[in-house]
């Protein structure tokens, strides 16, 4: 079976789902794209924090040149 023919098979299960299946399949769909993240929560929670942290001084923000070496020294590690 190609992916094409998948695909419709798929949308013939979506279509015909109840409610039920719906939100499993909902569900599913979530667990596996989460998955799929290419950050850890905890580099998610650290870039959040940094954000927050930006957002709430006034306006403060750093250089563009400081920006790419703080990235660049992530990268190395």
């Amino acid at each position: 079976m190609g992916f094409a023919e998948k695909k419709v098979e798929l949308f013939e299960i979506v279509v015909n789902a109840d409610e039920e299946m719906t939100g499993q399949l909902i569900e599913f769909a979530k667990k596996l794209n989460k998955n799929k993240s290419k950050f850890t929560e905890d580099e998610l929670a650290k870039f959040h924090a940094t954000r927050n942290k930006y957002l709430t001084k006034n306006n403060k923000t750093i250089l563009l040149e400081e920006a790419h070496a703080y990235i660049r020294s992530l990268s190395l590690l």
